[in-house]
């Protein structure tokens, strides 16, 4: 059986060979075999075909790639198989008499990159003892007699990821005892969120459902975080814990109870111990006598609440402790001459989230200062003159969906640290991340923004993937002695004559996989200090090309099953995939390393409006989507009848009059938002409970 797609020629015109292989064999390298379905050219012209053909095992796994078309049929998907689309908008299966995509007793496999479009009964059925991944695909049943869109049945368990699931009666059903996981997805119909067993236990974060929720037999395992309805309106369990503090307004007409409890009692079910920190009326006035007061341990939990206010201290976490703030727009720890914030031993079960922190001192203090431990930091915005987060030694945190602003750098990792950091907006008005950590540092679905470089890698290993990272004066990438692994990412510069990444010395081995690079002025977007530089640069795209210093040191990690990929080696007709668009006839291939290749009408999904018809993708990197008349949805008003979108990155989004609620008056009629970290949702005839009577 052949590794890939050597005939294709109907697509590829054969332009786009290394090596003598095509970009489509080159992406199968992983694989023990990787085959092509494709409508003309391919080695089979069904996927059905396909997965009758092949016996894939775990020592054999097998990649199916699909070319652009829509393919009319009923699969049954493999163990151990990944069955790869080019794109949700350019290749769809759908069928009019069956379910397009069925998976039972489905194991190690995965779904991506397709339309699933059913015009009778259900678009995914999942059952058995199947534990697939779904990732980045459209999921379609609203034709007359659809029913279901996703239906999960008996022990059906998949994780569906960057997904709109579209359905007419459901958007996802579960019976049985199915335990589906659904992030950052889109679900929508007449009941978005169908559980119709007690023993059914979804799972559903950081996701939009357009919809009711029936819960008719009384499930208690499922669980709703984060999410938005249609209106952009926080819903769930989490928000009812996050957004009401019942404590101090017990009589405000019971609107933050869920199922019969008050936010306050849900909170505390986990813990032995609830204590609330308030400017009045708490159980104490600060932060640091609260924990001062306590002896927790692991049978012996506490939780510490903290109501709004500002608060002038520096603390020092506890283990065993989880100090949740009532938004980080309402309540923030500030302090003047010291870290605000700090973790100095080895503690493991903590967690701070929902606060600003803040440290106004000099440029040697941070927002929050780490050597040890490995505590979870999320929901909060922190800032400080010198690094807003300063990791160093062994220091092992989770820090996620935060805003991290620092006046020098927004990141400083240093020592042996191995900070894991997703979905945070990273600044510095030097560098976004400065990182000399000798540790494996995690950096991914971040965007990370800094006035000289994006990020600054010295004698540093981390692993960078899905990040946007930017340098405003300098380049976005300068690595130093580093061995980087940066994948999925856009780097870019608006420095003169400067490039998207920089290998600043001989020993730098870095690589680069799937990424889009963009320089200005001319210059490569990829360029070394010495001639000799070893580089990987697989599969990326680049306005530029790599520098003549550079382009012939690629290496090939052949021990990986990488092949390199060779500076415009995927040209079709003299323009690069970058150049083309989906919808063209002549597009030549799957080209998920072509970062650019969802255009439409010759402009990028960040250069159209979210509201526009003619919007062409969502793709999970392209972190701009949401602009609207040109503005993210950060520089718009929540109030505002043009407001694009919620998306879960957009923590500036209720921004009224140019102002956050936090620098508002708390009682203002103005007030636009009730943002998940707004804490303003238990409003009593207009007033805040920070402004009743405790």
């Amino acid at each position: 059986m052949p590794l890939g797609a050597a005939a294709y020629a109907f697509y590829s015109l054969n332009t786009d060979t290394v090596d003598g292989k095509h970009a489509t064999e080159l992406m199968g390298a992983h694989y023990q075999q990787a085959v092509t379905v494709a409508k003309s050219g391919g080695d089979y012209t069904t996927i059905s075909e396909a997965l009758s053909a092949i016996t894939p095992s775990a020592n054999n796994p097998y990649l199916i790639m699909v070319m652009p078309g829509v393919y009319e049929e009923t699969v049954q998907l493999k163990s151990f198989v990944e069955l790869r689309g080019s794109g949700r908008n350019s290749c769809k299966i759908s069928s009019s008499s069956g379910t397009p995509l069925t998976m039972d007793g489905v194991g190690s496999a995965s779904v991506q990159g397709v339309t699933i479009e059913a015009r009778e009964l259900y678009g995914i059925v999942c059952q058995g003892n199947s534990y697939p991944m779904i990732n980045d695909c459209r999921i379609i049943a609203r034709a007359a007699h659809t029913v279901v869109a996703v239906l999960c049945k008996n022990n059906g368990a998949p994780w569906i990821t960057n997904c709109e699931i579209l359905g007419k009666n459901y958007g996802i059903r579960c019976e049985d005892s199915a335990s589906p996981v659904v992030n950052n997805s889109i679900i929508e119909g007449d009941t978005a969120v169908g559980i119709d067993n007690a023993s059914a236990s979804p799972k559903i974060n950081y996701s939009q459902i357009i919809g009711t929720i029936q819960n008719p037999n009384n499930s208690t395992k499922y669980q709703i975080n984060n999410c938005t309805d249609a209106e952009g309106k926080l819903i769930g369990v989490t928000q009812a814990i996050t957004a009401g503090t019942a404590t101090y307004a017990l009589n405000a007409l019971n609107a933050d109870m869920v199922d019969g409890k008050h936010a306050y009692e849900l909170a505390k079910a986990d813990y032995d111990h609830v204590l609330v920190v308030a400017k009045s009326g708490g159980d104490y006035a600060t932060i640091s006598t609260a924990l001062a007061s306590i002896q927790p341990s692991s049978d012996n939990r506490y939780l510490i609440m903290v109501m709004p206010g500002v608060y002038n201290e520096s603390i020092t976490l506890k283990p065993f402790v989880d100090i949740i703030g009532s938004g980080r727009n309402s309540c923030k720890i500030l302090c003047g001459l010291d870290h605000a914030v700090r973790v100095t031993t080895d503690i493991g079960s903590a967690s701070i989230s929902g606060l600003t922190i803040e440290t106004t001192g000099g440029f040697g203090n941070a927002g929050i200062y780490l050597t040890a431990g490995s505590p979870i930091i999320t929901n909060c915005l922190i800032k400080s003159q010198g690094s807003a987060i300063l990791c160093e030694a062994t220091a092992k945190p989770l820090i996620q969906d935060c805003v991290i602003e620092g006046f020098q750098y927004g990141m400083t990792l240093s020592g042996n640290c191995e900070p894991v950091v997703i979905g945070c907006q990273i600044k510095g008005n030097i560098n976004g991340l400065e990182c000399r950590s000798t540790g494996r540092p995690q950096i991914r679905d971040c965007i990370i923004e800094g006035q000289r470089y994006g990020a600054y890698l010295e004698y540093s290993s981390p692993v960078i993937s899905n990040c946007k990272i930017k340098g405003i004066t300098n380049h976005g990438v300068d690595c130093y002695n580093a061995a980087a692994e940066i994948s999925n990412s856009q780097i870019e510069t608006d420095g003169e004559s400067k490039c998207a990444v920089y290998l600043g010395d001989n020993a730098t081995s870095t690589r680069m996989y799937h990424c889009h690079l963009k320089s200005t002025g001319g210059v490569s977007s990829v360029d070394a200090q010495i001639d000799g530089t070893p580089v990987y640069v697989n599969f990326c795209s680049m306005n530029a090309g790599l520098s003549s210093r550079v382009q012939n040191q690629i290496l090939k990690p052949k021990d990986e099953g990488i092949a390199s990929y060779a500076l415009d080696a995927d040209k079709l007709d003299g323009y690069e995939p970058m150049e083309l668009e989906v919808g063209t006839a002549s597009y030549a291939g799957t080209a998920s390393y072509a970062y650019d290749a969802d255009k439409l009408d010759g402009r990028q999904p960040i250069e159209l409006e979210v509201g526009s018809a003619t919007y062409a993708g969502t793709a999970s990197y392209a972190y701009d989507a949401d602009k609207l008349d040109g503005r993210q949805p950060i520089e718009l008003e929540v109030g505002s009848a043009t407001y694009a979108g919620t998306a879960s990155y957009a923590l500036d989004a209720d921004k009224l009059d140019g102002r956050q609620p936090i620098e508002l008056e708390v009682g203002s009629a103005t007030y636009a938002g009730t943002a998940s970290y707004a804490l303003d949702a238990d409003k009593l005839d207009g007033r805040q409970p920070i402004g009743l009577e405790v």
